[in-house]
């Protein structure tokens, strides 16, 4: 009887060895080895297509993508349509994307729907404090263009009280996440020593 036992266990366990050798391989994997989703794959022949220089097959691909539920896609459907990069321009439907960009929680689709909203573009009408809310949103989802442009604001007064102590928090903050422009801005100001001490509190002129 046991021998019996010990036949089928090898039986049903070279049985499981054979059916797992003819599972195909997944071809499609990201990096946690789980399926990409369609409008992932999509997503990545637009962005290779860009690269390619061939923007009207990106600008087919990111469509596809974002029709497809990918919310990345988003923005960049937008973008395609502000710049005329694959397709028409069309003010319109760029809005139209970036807000559904905005509204999925992505920040970069916030930072851009903010700055439509506060400096007027895309047919829209200047609309300074829906402009900070969305910019807001979009440095709460650690947007560096984001940061950069409140910076600015509160430096200046622009749209919001002035607060030279916060638009200095934001623009290290931005130049920490890499931005460009407050990396330079910041070595400028600091230079130039543009921030005096009529306008500056005496600790944060001492944390210069």
């Amino acid at each position: 009887m046991r021998i019996l036992c010990l036949i089928f266990c090898a039986f049903c366990v070279s049985q499981m060895v054979s059916a797992q050798s003819e599972v195909p391989p997944r071809v499609a994997t990201n990096n946690v080895g789980k399926m990409k989703t369609k409008g992932e794959i999509l997503f990545e022949k637009a962005n290779q297509a860009f690269e390619n220089q061939d923007d009207e097959a990106a600008f087919k691909y990111y469509l596809q993508s974002a029709k497809a539920g990918y919310i990345d896609a988003y923005v960049e459907v937008g973008d395609c349509y502000e710049q005329g990069w694959g397709v028409e321009i069309n003010n319109e439907k760029a809005l139209e994307w970036y807000k559904k960009s905005a509204y999925a929680s992505v920040a970069l689709g916030q930072y851009l729907l903010g700055r439509a909203y506060f400096l007027g573009l895309l047919g829209l009408e200047v609309d300074k404090q829906k402009g900070i809310e969305w910019l807001w949103k979009a440095e709460s989802g650690l947007s560096e263009d984001a940061a950069a442009f409140l910076a600015d604001c509160f430096i200046e007064g622009n749209g919001v009280e002035q607060n030279i102590e916060e638009g200095v928090r934001l623009l290290k903050e931005a130049a920490e996440w890499g931005n460009e422009y407050a990396q330079k801005e910041l070595a400028r100001r600091y230079e130039n020593r543009s921030w005096s001490r009529k306008r500056l509190g005496k600790s944060q002129i001492l944390a210069q």
